[in-house]
């Protein structure tokens, strides 16, 4: 955090506010919560200030409490804000920005600004009118940074559908099994592959050895031949 208090910095030197600025550009991590209250920044440092929060994604928390800030200054913040995605904290409180510079701050928010939920314009010389809808649009900012940060959590409460189930049968692999059968005397040996889908039925693929080929020829020729004698006789 840098800090300036009244008693030690009651006006922000070149060199020091030179080195804040090189730390907001530099995107220094560690500067969070920046404070500058009491350090008579006026309009000049006020508007250095605002181009380099233009460029920084890591400032949270800005404190321009008291230092002579008018609403020139304000409509440089205002711009600033726009762009801005990480101030969620700023305080202008007894900075005579005005209506015009309250007036700036809204129109920032109305355009875009999601992440600015707090801002102090006490004794500023804004309107009510202009205040209660700066109050109104930094409520809803809350509300979405708070809806944002729950969300993991409610992502995790629920689970995707599961995949459609795919069917359980499948085609059964083809198996070698051997059967020994006796033809004429001999002993015939007959290998096939065993259940094979084929048109939705399974069936035996049978596959016949050379061997079985021709002792299958040689029986059916025995039995044509009986037929024939039987039909002579």
């Amino acid at each position: 955090m840098v800090r300036c208090s009244p008693a030690t910095c009651h006006d922000l030197q070149r060199d020091e506010l030179r080195e804040v600025l090189d730390r907001m550009y530099s995107q220094d991590h560690k500067l969070v919560n920046l404070t500058l209250a009491w350090s008579s920044l006026g309009d000049a440092g006020c508007e250095e200030v605002a181009q380099a929060l233009r460029h920084n994604f890591f400032v949270r928390e800005l404190d321009l409490y008291n230092n002579d800030i008018s609403s020139f200054g304000a409509m440089r913040v205002a711009h600033a804000l726009q762009v801005n995605t990480s101030l969620t904290s700023l305080n202008f409180a007894w900075n005579a920005i005005g209506n015009d510079g309250g007036t700036a701050i809204q129109r920032a928010l109305e355009r875009g600004n999601t992440s600015l939920t707090t801002i102090n314009l006490k004794s500023c010389g804004v309107s009510p009118p202009v205040m209660a809808q700066i109050a109104r649009l930094t409520s809803i900012n809350k509300a979405d940074c708070e809806r944002k940060s729950k969300l993991p959590e409610v992502q995790g409460k629920f689970k995707p559908p599961p995949p459609p189930e795919q069917p359980s049968w499948k085609p059964r692999s083809f198996e070698r099994k051997s059967e020994t059968t006796a033809i004429d005397g001999r002993t015939v040996t007959r290998t096939h592959r065993g259940p094979a889908v084929l048109g939705g039925r399974f069936q035996e693929a049978f596959i016949d050895n050379p061997v079985d080929v021709v002792a299958r020829k040689k029986q059916l020729k025995i039995q044509h031949n009986q037929f024939a004698a039987d039909l002579v006789q």
